[in-house]
């Protein structure tokens, strides 16, 4: 610190330097003074808080002594320059001495300031902490209500607020809404009551479903897909249903159904004490659905029985109708009459035809209910063209679409079955498998299915051998006389049919649409793009339809309040048709994925079971001792505890892999299946959400989207 003494000649302090610039400023001093100077200085072990930028910096504090004025001006610039403060130092000792006691004293006096400041900050932070919380929700409530106010209209006239907004239908039938005005209306002490009426609107109504715990995951399912239109079938209450039966087509097996089942409960014991807290990501996702888990789970342990697999081990609960000939080493069936009472029979698991069956059978089932649901599909849009009175899409859309589906994967789906389930083939092959030695019945008048013809031949032949006679002398007639009687003929309908119900979805509806708008146009009529059947004297004129806001029956034609374009609309109609069509065939094979991954699960369980348990741990830890003596073994001293080793990372795998990899695999090709394949047949997905003033979205912090 420069200090002053007229003794030695005129001495400057300055309180601290930076000590990175210490070095330049020594230098600089020795060349302004040449050298005529002594300074002395010290380091400060503590770092000090830059008062410019707040940063903790280290610093040193010095002394310099001098003689002369003008010496003096050029130390004085010198530390201006590089930020020093000078103070002035008493002449004698004692007066250094009683100014360093007022110095120290002053400091103890801020100290004990600085201690009652913190203690006073520190209770009055504690007393805010505990109202903050509830002062925070209090702002924003009073800003949700303000913002909300702020659209209102302002009668300047009546001196009253309108407001416009929508609301279920079923909270004004049961005066919900009524009943909160008129409390609202006694809480406040208001003179006048509030009025509310219904008022009549062209605008499209967002669109609103009732949801509870259940059902709240799989519509947010669907919504995550587009919001359903207002009015337009919500898919929903289907998916319930068909989307966790998919996943356990994909998924089916016992052993694995129950985990998830177990892990499940889980999450519903811990409904009450999670359900109001913010939970961890990872955590959130399966607990927010719950109740889709629980259904997948319990599909998932009904098609495990369907397959007789529990960690792919078959399950022999009714008892094999096949036995093993120890002659020729083959199976033949115990009871010709005799269906296994529930699933697979469990003597194909591990057969080595095994895969030759369960492809077949899986491949087949995939087609099925792929087919199924499509046709569901196309009946729900069906559905929507009714309630919107769309009967131009209906007729000339909608039904060919059915036709089209129907007679050709409808018409596969039916070979299946009859191939499944008709007596030439199925007795057959029952009585191909009677006691060895006995041969069947008529088998050579009437084969089984293993002699019947492949269905994809079937299909081809349906195409490319239209024009083949069904006689005995066709080349081709054996790809028709083990099928359906008369199977022929009815290929020829069904191929005519499905071929003429191309050019009825192509070209009709834009022909009929060019008609009405020539027509509107001759009679002076406005007329916009809709579907809509109506009559003549119901067409908007175009000053009505401005002033009437535009669009029918707010927005539910299909181009809005475009002008009509027959060029564009013909180009439209043209992709719709190339996409249905070229998609009927691409979106049946797409369910192909439910067999794919179902044998996928069923091998990957397989290997892990049978390398890690059979083929691992128990034939090295058991032998058999003698053949001939039936259930006598001999146990290794390692055997039980590599059996608990093998058994942990069969565990482990099949946690890591199957329930966690293969579940989420599963459910991503489920939910493409709804939302490609299915929902693309009739919904839209363009609405809005209804989505009213609510206190608990405000707090839990979601948006409006």
């Amino acid at each position: 610190d420069a200090q002053e003494s007229r003794g030695l000649g005129d001495v400057y302090k300055r309180q601290v330097i930076n000590r990175a610039k210490f070095p330049v400023f020594e230098r600089l001093l020795f060349r302004a003074t040449h050298g005529n100077r002594y300074v002395k200085y010290a380091q400060i072990d503590q770092l000090i808080k830059d008062p410019q930028n707040g940063e903790p910096v280290s610093k040193n504090v010095f002394i310099i002594f001098f003689s002369g004025e003008k010496l003096q001006a050029k130390i004085k610039k010198l530390c201006e320059s590089f930020g020093a403060n000078l103070y002035p130092c008493p002449e004698t000792a004692q007066e250094r001495s009683e100014l360093s006691k007022q110095i120290l004293t002053r400091i103890d006096d801020l100290n004990v300031v600085l201690a009652r400041t913190l203690e006073h900050r520190r209770q009055v932070l504690s007393t805010v902490a505990v109202h903050l919380e509830s002062w925070k929700t209090k702002v924003k409530k009073e800003k949700a209500i303000f913002h909300t106010m702020n659209m209102f209209n302002y009668d300047v006239g009546r001196r009253c607020l309108i407001a416009e907004g929508w609301t279920p239908a079923s909270a004004i039938k049961e005066e919900l809404i009524q009943k909160a005005l008129r409390k609202a209306k006694e809480r406040s002490g208001a003179l006048v009551p509030s009025i509310m009426s219904v008022i009549a609107t062209k605008e499209q109504p967002p669109t609103y479903f009732k949801t509870n715990k259940f059902t709240r995951a799989y519509q947010g399912i669907i919504d995550s897909y587009g919001i359903a239109r207002y009015g337009e079938v919500n898919p929903a209450p289907l998916s319930i249903i068909t989307f966790p039966f998919l996943f356990a087509i994909m998924f089916g097996d016992v052993g694995h159904g129950f985990l998830m089942l177990f892990f499940t409960f889980f999450l519903l014991y811990k409904e009450k004490d999670w359900e109001k807290k913010k939970l961890n990501e990872m955590i959130e996702t399966p607990f927010n659905g719950r109740y889709v888990l629980l259904l997948m789970s319990l599909f998932s342990i009904y098609t495990g029985f369907l397959y007789n697999e529990l960690f792919s081990v078959p399950l022999d609960l009714c008892g094999t109708n096949w036995k093993i000939n120890t002659t020729t080493n083959s199976y033949y069936i115990k009871d010709i009459h005799r269906t296994y009472e529930f699933g697979v029979d469990p003597v194909w698991k591990g057969n080595d035809n095994e895969l030759l069956f369960y492809n077949s059978l899986k491949m087949k089932l995939s087609i099925i209910l792929g087919v199924t649901q499509m046709c569901v599909g196309i009946f729900l849009k069906m559905l929507n063209g009714i309630h919107f009175n769309k009967w131009i899409e209906v007729i000339w859309e909608t039904i060919p679409q059915m036709t089209f589906m129907v007679c050709i994967f409808g018409y596969l789906s039916y070979l299946i079955f009859y191939k499944w389930l008709a007596i030439p083939f199925a007795l057959n092959d029952q009585l191909r498998k009677t006691i060895p030695g006995t041969p069947g019945v008529n088998c050579t008048k009437n084969p089984g299915t293993q002699d019947a013809p492949m269905l994809i031949n079937v299909m081809i032949y349906m195409f490319l051998g239209i024009m083949d006679t069904p006689y005995s002398d066709s080349p081709n007639y054996t790809a028709y006389k083990c099928l359906v009687p008369g199977q022929w003929l009815v290929q020829l309908i069904f191929v005519l049919a499905a071929v003429i119900s191309v050019p009825l979805m192509l070209l009709v509806k834009p022909c009929v649409m060019n008609s009405r708008h020539k027509r509107a146009v001759q009679q002076g009529l406005y007329h916009h793009v809709d579907n809509s059947d109506h009559p003549e004297g119901h067409q908007d004129t175009a000053t009505e339809h401005k002033e009437r806001g535009g669009g029918h029956g707010g927005g539910h034609g299909e181009h809005g309040e475009e002008e009509f374009d027959f060029g564009e609309f013909f180009v439209h109609q043209i992709i719709e048709t190339i996409e249905f069509v070229l998609g009927a065939i691409s979106n049946t094979a797409s369910y192909l994925r439910l067999w794919a991954l179902s044998l996928a699960h069923s091998e990957l369980s397989t290997v892990f079971w049978k390398m890690l348990i059979i083929e691992y741990a128990l034939e090295k830890s058991v032998t058999e001792n003698d053949k001939t003596v039936p259930h006598t073994y001999t146990y290794s001293a390692v055997g039980i505890p590599l059996l608990f080793v093998t058994a942990s990372i069969w565990l482990a795998f099949t946690i890591g892999v199957l329930m966690l990899m293969e579940s989420l695999s599963a459910f991503l090709h489920a939910l493409r299946l709804h939302w490609v394949e299915f929902q693309n047949k009739f919904y839209k997905g363009d609405g809005v959400k209804f989505l009213p003033f609510s206190y608990e979205r405000l707090l839990s912090g979601e948006t409006d989207e």
